[in-house]
C-alpha cells in the first residue's frame, strides 16, 4: 500500500469516529438554577399580591358608590338626648375605663317607700368621682331602664367641675304612677363624649324603687311614718315628699330626733310642716283613704319646731268622704310660748267610714318662723 493510501485511510477513520454518537452525558445548563429561583420568586410575589389585595380598599372611582350599611357606624347620641335602654358591655358607649368612674356613697328615699298615687318626690344620690377625669357641666344623669316616673332622658347634674375624689349630689324630681304596684327606675352617668358609665361593674347602676298603694288603710294611721301616703300641696303646686326646710314653696318631712318648742330633743318620729314663704299661705296634706276603727282618736304633740319664736300658725284636721267637700273636724292655734300642746281628738263619729284625712297648716300673716312639729301623730283606737 502506498503511503498516500495509508494517510487517506487514517483520515477516513478519524472522520467516522467523530461522527459516532457518544455516551458521555451532556453538561447541565448552568443558568437553570437562576431561572428556577426567578420563577419561584415571581410566583411568591404573585401570591402575596393576591392575598394583600383582599385587605386593601379599592381606589374610589369618579362614580359615586352606594353606602355599605353593613359596616356603617351608628353615630353617638347627642349630648342632650341619649337613647333609652339598658347599656351593654358590648356597646362602645358603655365601655368602662379608669377615666370615668363613680363610687356610691348615699341616697334618700329608701327602696320600698310607700306612696299615694300621683304624689311627687325628689330622689337624691351622693356619688364620688372615683376616676381620673373631671366631671364637667357637659356630663349628665341619664335614665337607663325601668319606669321613668316622669324623669327626662338626660339632665345636667353639675355646673362646677367635680374633680377626681370630689363628691356630688344628684337630685331628680319624679312623679308617682296612678296604678298600684312596685316601680323602679335605673340611672347612670354620661360623659361629654356620649359614653355611658357608672361603677367598676359595668352591669351596676343606681336606682330608685317605690311602692304605690291605692287600697284603703285600716286599724292605724301614723301621719309621720306614712308621710308620703299623702299628697302635699300649697294650693298651686304639688310638692315633693319628703320636702326640705329650704323649700320656699312649703314642705313636709319627718325627723326621728326632733327639737321641740321647749328646745328639748325627743326620739319619736315627728312630722315637720312649713308653710310657703308668703303671707297668709298654707300647706295641705291629703292622706290615702283610711277605714276608721272603733274607738278611734287623733293624737299628737303640737309645737313650734326648733323653738322658732316668730311662729304664729293654725292647724286644722279635716276629712273627705267620697267625692264630698272637705269637712273640718278641729282647729288649733299655735304660737311660740316655750311649751307645746297635747292633741286628743275623738273620732267616734267616723267609725266604720272610709275617709281621707286632711292636715292644713296656715300662716297668720308673716310666714317667718311658721314651722311646727307634730310628734307621734296617730289615728288609731284608744
Amino acid at each position: 500500500m502506498s503511503k498516500r493510501h495509508l494517510l487517506l485511510s487514517v483520515l477516513i477513520l478519524l472522520i467516522l469516529s467523530a461522527c459516532k454518537p457518544t455516551s458521555t452525558p451532556t453538561p447541565a445548563d448552568i443558568l437553570e438554577p437562576i431561572r428556577t429561583a426567578a420563577a419561584q420568586t415571581v410566583n411568591a410575589m404573585t401570591t402575596d399580591i393576591v392575598a394583600t389585595s383582599l385587605s386593601i380598599p379599592a381606589i374610589p372611582s369618579d362614580t359615586p358608590q352606594p353606602p355599605d350599611n353593613s359596616t356603617q357606624q351608628t353615630p353617638l347620641p347627642p349630648a342632650t338626648l341619649p337613647p333609652l335602654g339598658t347599656a351593654s358591655s358590648t356597646n362602645p358607649n358603655s365601655v368602662q375605663s379608669s377615666c370615668d368612674l363613680a363610687e356610691f356613697l348615699d341616697e334618700t328615699i329608701p327602696d320600698g317607700t310607700i306612696y299615694a298615687p300621683g304624689a311627687k318626690f325628689i330622689k337624691t344620690w351622693t356619688l364620688r368621682n372615683a376616676g381620673t377625669c373631671t366631671w364637667t357641666a357637659q356630663y349628665a344623669l341619664v335614665f337607663l331602664s325601668g319606669n321613668a316616673m316622669g324623669a327626662s332622658a338626660a339632665q345636667a347634674f353639675t355646673a362646677d367641675p367635680v374633680k377626681p375624689g370630689d363628691k356630688v349630689t344628684l337630685s331628680i324630681q319624679l312623679s308617682v304612677p296612678q296604678i298600684a304596684g312596685t316601680y323602679r327606675a335605673d340611672f347612670k352617668l354620661r360623659n361629654a363624649g356620649g359614653a355611658i358609665f357608672a361603677f367598676k361593674d359595668l352591669q351596676k347602676s343606681f336606682w330608685t324603687e317605690i311602692n304605690v298603694q291605692t287600697t284603703a288603710l285600716t286599724d292605724k294611721l301614723n301621719l309621720a311614718d306614712s308621710i308620703c301616703l299623702a299628697k302635699w300641696s300649697n294650693g298651686t303646686d304639688t310638692l315633693p315628699c319628703p320636702g326640705k326646710p329650704t323649700d320656699s314653696a312649703g314642705y313636709a318631712y319627718t325627723d326621728p330626733k326632733p327639737i321641740l318648742e321647749n328646745n328639748a330633743e325627743d326620739d319619736e318620729n315627728t312630722l315637720i310642716l312649713g308653710v310657703p314663704n308668703q303671707e297668709n299661705s298654707f300647706l295641705r296634706g291629703t292622706y290615702l283613704a283610711f277605714q276608721v276603727p272603733n274607738g278611734a282618736a287623733f293624737y299628737a304633740i303640737l309645737g313650734c319646731s326648733g323653738g322658732n319664736s316668730a311662729c304664729n300658725t293654725s292647724l286644722t284636721l279635716s276629712y273627705i268622704e267620697g267625692n264630698a267637700a272637705p269637712k273640718q273636724l278641729a282647729a288649733w292655734s299655735e304660737t311660740f310660748d316655750n311649751a307645746f300642746q297635747r292633741l286628743d281628738l275623738d273620732l267616734s263619729s267616723l267609725v266604720g267610714k272610709t275617709v281621707q284625712f286632711v292636715l292644713t297648716l296656715s300662716s297668720n300673716g308673716n310666714p317667718a318662723g311658721d314651722r311646727v312639729h307634730l310628734m307621734a301623730p296617730i289615728i288609731a283606737a284608744r
